[in-house]
């Protein structure tokens, strides 16, 4: 009787202490799955966020790139014509001159003081120093860059290259090829054969003309006073920007033209010569038939030469076939 009464207290003993264990082991598994789930959450977090400031830091860098080969191609340009001013003399190769301007800072080995700090390089420096900032990885690859038109009062830059930014720690990545483009307007932009037909006497800077119609009738009052302004019109048998750049007298879809003020060139000293107005013809050597203009001063004359298509002649063009 007494042996099974304390069989009976070890056998509660028993059960007691296997249901402590048993509390204990829960326990301990639920506070390593807390410990574990905490740890996943932190680490996904921490992912999470580098992977944010990632993509935040690659919309500026996007940005930052676009605003780079904006600013590094507009100074390239006006280093261009700032050369050509200097020197006398026209840019042999406009693309590779730009290119080396673009992203050097130099022309024919030259520093360009228009260039200090603005190059596309200096540019892109800046960006990886801040990317290390935040302890990213940067990378650029240049594929190719250009510089046409495809209108008459723009130039047009193709910037093509790759891009790839990773994180120190291996966490992420990103790459991507992208083409950035950029028009630079030519309004305001000196015009070389003005500056070295005069030996940089007189200037003329690019500026549409104002007037939609040149004559009404007998009154050529808008056109005299667009060839006093010195605006240019569209022709699509006269030089582009780039083609005045290199001096190239030729025809261009994209081609403008103004009409020279001989008695601004005679007040400036200039030698005139007697013969069209239309200024890519005038300051070459060309010298095809003129006209002279009715009520016009005796030096407004006219060729009657078409445009590359063969549907428009100077004459048509200025609205005075009937007034010579």
């Amino acid at each position: 009787m007494a042996l099974r009464f304390r069989l009976r207290k070890l056998n509660k003993k028993a059960v007691f202490f296997t249901f402590v264990a048993c509390v204990f082991l829960s326990l301990l598994i639920f506070s390593s799955s807390i410990g574990k789930n905490y740890d996943m959450r932190e680490e996904s977090f921490v992912m999470e966020t580098r992977i944010a400031t990632m993509s935040m830091f690659v919309e500026d860098v996007e940005e930052d790139i676009e605003r780079a080969a904006y600013i590094a191609g507009f100074r390239s340009v006006v280093a261009l014509v700032d050369n050509i001013i200097s020197t006398g003399e026209y840019i042999s190769d406009v693309n590779s001159s730009f290119r080396e301007l673009f992203f050097n800072g130099t022309i024919e080995g030259s520093n360009s003081s228009l260039l200090v700090n603005n190059t596309f390089n200096h540019w892109i420096n800046k960006i990886k120093q801040e990317a290390d900032k935040i302890n990213l990885d940067v990378n650029f690859t240049t594929e190719s860059l250009n510089i046409y038109q495809d209108n008459p009062w723009n130039i047009k830059i193709d910037l093509d290259m790759g891009i790839k930014v990773s994180d120190d720690e291996d966490i992420s990545s990103w790459s991507r090829d992208k083409t950035v483009s950029s028009y630079i307007e030519l309004e305001g932009f000196e015009d070389p054969f003005y500056v070295l037909g005069t030996n940089g006497l007189v200037e003329n800077r690019v500026e549409r003309t104002t007037w939609r119609n040149f004559t009404d009738g007998s009154d050529i009052s808008n056109l005299l006073n667009h060839t006093y302004e010195g605006y240019y019109v569209n022709f699509a048998g006269a030089p582009s920007y780039l083609m005045r750049l290199e001096g190239d007298f030729g025809e261009s879809e994209y081609g403008i033209e103004s009409l020279v003020d001989i008695d601004e060139l005679s007040s400036k000293g200039v030698s005139t010569k007697d013969k069209t107005i239309v200024d890519y013809i005038y300051f070459s050597s060309d010298d095809p038939a003129n006209y002279h203009v009715s009520g016009a001063p005796s030096w407004f004359k006219l060729d009657n030469t078409t445009n590359m298509h063969g549907n428009q002649s100077h004459l048509v063009l200025y609205e005075v076939e009937e007034l010579t």
